[in-house]
């Protein structure tokens, strides 16, 4: 059954850089205020993280893909964090799959791609960018390739199957559900997929019709997050969190 995993605090990619130095650096903002903010937004990542990957069942679950309902959320900044926070709880290497701007042009339309030949299995890893120990971030180019047969149910299902064997764990920025029917694919071949929801701005309808067309796909819908959420708290309960 689906989980409604609620996250307060935590800003979409426009306000990624920021919010990551944030976490990173909670105990040393320069003020309580900011420093409350940052822990609290630390905490409910790592609580997404527990959920979302290690279940109550205690089967840990290896590759999530994030999706947003509507086209003009980004959720690359939530999965930036996830994938961080992931890589400090686990030894295990960690992927973040840049699987979104990049597959609206290539992966959902091969025709249209313009890129190198396909990166083979054993250089995914060496092709990315290493983010720390235990990290890497795994771009577009390098994920979809020049094969041309990517994007279809066949090869996405090999191609998770590649990266299974070069990372442990796999976070995907994967394009909106209620628009491309690549995320689909992914989510089919994965383990299962989050649906974010921005507060303000994505339309009850419109999340209910991203989520019928995602069962009916019968991809595995772990939960949603409500990310964008503004919570004025006075000082004093800042305090005290």
């Amino acid at each position: 059954m689906s989980t409604r995993v609620e996250v307060l605090h935590i800003p979409m990619a426009r306000d990624a850089e920021k919010a990551i130095s944030a976490v990173r650096a909670a105990s040393e903002t320069d003020t309580r205020k900011e420093s409350s903010r940052a822990a609290f937004s630390a905490e409910q990542v790592s609580r997404l993280v527990h959920q979302v990957f290690f279940p109550a069942s205690g089967k840990s679950r290896r590759q999530i893909i994030f999706s947003a309902v509507d086209e003009e959320v980004d959720v690359g900044g939530i999965c930036m964090l996830v994938a961080e926070a992931l890589s400090t709880r686990v030894s295990e290497r960690v992927a973040i799959i840049e699987a979104d701007a990049w597959s609206r042009d290539a992966g959902i339309h091969p025709e249209r791609r313009r890129a190198p030949e396909r990166v083979g299995i054993a250089p995914i890893r060496a092709a990315s960018n290493q983010l720390s120990s235990n990290l890497w971030s795994v771009s577009g180019p390098v994920f979809w390739g020049g094969n041309a047969l990517a994007g279809s149910p066949g090869w996405v299902r090999e191609r998770l199957g590649e990266l299974r064997m070069e990372f442990d764990y796999t976070v995907f920025h994967a394009p909106a559900a209620g628009v491309y029917s690549g995320t689909s694919l992914l989510g089919q071949a994965s383990d299962g997929l989050v649906l974010v929801i921005e507060a303000n701005y994505t339309r009850r309808s419109s999340a209910q019709k991203a989520k019928e067309l995602l069962h009916a796909a019968n991809v595995r819908v772990l939960g949603t997050i409500l990310s964008g959420r503004t919570f004025p708290i006075p000082d004093g309960i800042y305090r005290r969190l």
